[in-house]
């Protein structure tokens, strides 16, 4: 059964994505943004506003030493 995206659990409860650490802890390499950037260039997109107002750039996602957080 779908939930709303902000929301963890399927119990009364549930905890909001924003409280849990697992979502805002860089530790995640960025090898799919990554592809998301090489699949953009592929297909003759323009991904330079996907970054905008970001404190990331297009050529940080290539660093295998970066680390991001599902938020």
């Amino acid at each position: 059964m779908a939930r709303p995206a902000g929301m963890l659990g399927i119990h009364q409860g549930a905890v909001l994505a924003a409280d849990d650490p697992r979502y805002t802890a860089a530790e995640f390499p960025p090898n799919k943004l990554l592809y998301l950037v090489q699949l953009a260039d592929a297909r003759g997109i323009d991904c330079r506003p996907w970054f905008a107002g970001l404190a990331l750039t297009r050529a940080q996602v290539a660093d295998p030493a970066l680390r991001v957080s599902y938020r």
